[in-house]
């Protein structure tokens, strides 16, 4: 589902509303990322527009050097491991040994410790 959402933001980048967007991403993900407050949107979004007129127009609107070029690919880091964080804060405990223990304790509840039957190591069980 997550790889789904990222995937249809990526296609749809150059279509629709960015907010709109990272709205739909969010609901499904559910990471926190506030929207309006983003610190990278407005700069998403002047990219954005700059893209376009260059693809749809093929006209630069602005002067590109490498400066500005290097200025994108850190905007686009900064973006990536803002949702990393948010993704790691969030979901950071939901590991394979997490997994299995709470799916062994849905199964046999409290009758049959788990602690009892297996010991968890770093690694495997």
């Amino acid at each position: 589902m997550v790889e789904i959402a990222a995937t249809a933001f990526a296609r749809n980048f150059a279509y629709g509303k960015i907010e709109e967007l990272l709205k739909q991403y969010n609901n499904i993900v559910k990471i926190g990322l506030n929207i309006t407050t983003c610190d990278f949107l407005e700069e998403l979004k002047q990219y954005k527009d700059e893209r376009n007129i260059l693809v749809h127009n093929g006209i630069l609107p602005v002067e590109i050097n490498k400066d500005k070029i290097l200025n994108k690919i850190e905007l686009i880091e900064g973006i990536i491991e803002t949702i990393k964080f948010k993704f790691k804060s969030k979901y950071s405990i939901f590991t394979k040994e997490h997994l299995i223990k709470e799916s062994w304790i849905y199964v046999f509840g409290e009758a049959l410790p788990f602690e009892c039957c297996f010991k968890l190591a770093k690694d495997h069980i």
